[in-house]
């Protein structure tokens, strides 16, 4: 039991190791994966453009 009363959460079946960082990066690859993808399928983005780059 942690000192302010919290037992230690579960780590997920899928998973060898879980804590804040782990979550963390998954949210900044979530994130980074949906602007890739928004931006993906527009072939007319101008290069300069920070999309077209």
């Amino acid at each position: 039991q942690y000192c302010n009363g919290n037992w230690q959460e579960e780590i997920p079946s899928d998973r060898s190791s879980w804590g804040t960082f782990v979550a963390i990066r998954e949210d900044t690859q979530a994130k980074v994966r949906k602007l890739v993808d928004e931006v993906a399928g527009q072939n007319d983005l101008d290069p300069s453009s920070v999309a077209g780059k």
